[in-house]
C-alpha cells in the first residue's frame, strides 16, 4: 500500500532533508519506571511492541521521496520484525549520575534512533539497573524509554499507543481489528474552498513586518545561517488564571484561548503593534479521534486591530474568543496552502 504523504509529513520531511535542521528535533521521548513490587518481561514487551505496530500500519511505513511521481509518498511495510529499534542496557546502582544522564540525553538528542527510509519510527529502550539471574525481568526502579518520530505520530497519538500496548500485554497479543482507520487512508472530508476563502479573509491587507522581540537566547543554525530567538515568559499567579476560568465556565473560555489573550497583550507591550499574528498548533483531528498518526497543523491567529479601551475580560470574550472557534472550524488547511494562495509570506514571527 502506497498513498502521497500527508501536508504535516511533508513539512517535517522537508525540514529534515532540505532546510536541514537537526534530526533530533522530531524525537519524543516518553520516560517510564517500574514501581514497587511490580515486574515486567522484556520478551513479553517486545511482543505487545510488535502486536500495535502490526496493528497500526503507520508505525512501519517508510517516509521517501518517488523520483517518478515527484512527491514525498508513505508506503507501508508488511514486515514488522524489523519496524522499530529495540535496545537493551544494564547499569550498576553504583554507576557515576553522568552516565544516567548521558544515556537519557542521548534518548533526547540522538539523530540515529530512527530510519524514515526503512519505516522506523519507533524506539524501545529498556534499562535494568543491575545484573540478575533472569535478564528478562524488568523490575522496581528500572526504566524503559519510549522514542517515536514526530512524522509518524503526534502527541495525542501516544495515549492511543499505550492503551493498545498495555492491552497487547496484558492479553498476550492485540486482538486484530480490519475496521479500524489507518492514517494512510484519512481523508480531508471538509471543503477546501470555503476553507480557503476563510483564510484569505482573515490575513488579507497584512503588511508584513519583523516584530522586535527581546529574547533571552538565540539558537543558530549553522545549515542555513537562520537565526532563531526564544523568549521565555512565567505566569507566577496560576490560580487566578483557573480562577477566571471558571468564573467564565458558561462562556465555554479555555485555557489556551486565555493564554493567548494575555499572549497577544505581551505583544502589545512589547512593540506596540495592534495588528498582531501568532502561530499556533493544532490537533486537527476532528473526524479522527482513534487514528494513531500525525494530524497537527499550524494555524495561524491574527488579531486586528486591538481595541485598548476594553478590559481583559472583553478581549477575552469578544476578540479572542470568537477568533479561536473560527479558526477551528477551517483548521484543517495545510498551512502550505494558506501561505501558497497569499505569496508565500511568512505570516507569523512568533509562535506560541
Amino acid at each position: 500500500m502506497i498513498a502521497c504523504a500527508s501536508p504535516s509529513q511533508e513539512r517535517i520531511w522537508l525540514d529534515l532533508y532540505l532546510h536541514k535542521i537537526p534530526v533530533s528535533i522530531y524525537n519524543i521521548p516518553v520516560l517510564f519506571t517500574l514501581p514497587p513490587n511490580r515486574t515486567l518481561s522484556i520478551r513479553r514487551l517486545h511482543l505487545s511492541i510488535r502486536s500495535v505496530i502490526r496493528q497500526h500500519s503507520i508505525l512501519r511505513t517508510k517516509i521517501v521521496y518517488d523520483n517518478c511521481l515527484k512527491q514525498i509518498v508513505q508506503p507501508v511495510s508488511d514486515n514488522d520484525d524489523c519496524c522499530y529499534s529495540f535496545q537493551r542496557s544494564c547499569i550498576e546502582k553504583t554507576t557515576n549520575d553522568d552516565v544516567i544522564e548521558q544515556i537519557l540525553v542521548n534518548e533526547i538528542n540522538g539523530d540515529n534512533h530512527f530510519n524514515l527510509e526503512q519505516g522506523v519510527v519507533v524506539r524501545c529502550h529498556v534499562i535494568q539497573q543491575h545484573q540478575r539471574v533472569d535478564e528478562d525481568l524488568l523490575e522496581e526502579n528500572d526504566w524503559i524509554i519510549f522514542n517515536f518520530h514526530h512524522i509518524a505520530l503526534d502527541g495525542y497519538s501516544l495515549k492511543l499507543f499505550f492503551n493498545d500496548l498495555n492491552l497487547a500485554y496484558t492479553n498476550s497479543r492485540l486482538e486484530s481489528n480490519k475496521t479500524l482507520s489507518q492514517f494512510i487512508d484519512c481523508k480531508q472530508l471538509e471543503s477546501i474552498d470555503q476553507a480557503k476563502l476563510f483564510w484569505m479573509q482573515l490575513l488579507s491587507s497584512y503588511q508584513h513586518h519583523l516584530l522586535l522581540l527581546p529574547y533571552d537566547s538565540v539558537r543558530i543554525n549553522n545549515n542555513n545561517n537562520n537565526v532563531g530567538r526564544t523568549y521565555l515568559f512565567q505566569i507566577d499567579n496560576t490560580s487566578a488564571m483557573f480562577n477566571f476560568i471558571s468564573k467564565n465556565s458558561h462562556h465555554g473560555v479555555t485555557m489556551f484561548q486565555l493564554l493567548l489573550a494575555s499572549y497577544f497583550l505581551l505583544l502589545y507591550k512589547l512593540t506596540n503593534q495592534i495588528d498582531l499574528f501568532v502561530g499556533g498548533l493544532n490537533s486537527n483531528r476532528r473526524h479522527y479521534q482513534n487514528v494513531i498518526g500525525m494530524f497537527v497543523n499550524l494555524n495561524i491567529y491574527r488579531l486586528k486591530n486591538l481595541n485598548l479601551q476594553q478590559t481583559f475580560e472583553q478581549l477575552l470574550l469578544t476578540q479572542v474568543q470568537p477568533l479561536c472557534q473560527q479558526i477551528a472550524l477551517y483548521s484543517y488547511l495545510p498551512y502550505q496552502d494558506i501561505i501558497n494562495n497569499l505569496g508565500n509570506v511568512l505570516y507569523y514571527n512568533t509562535l506560541i
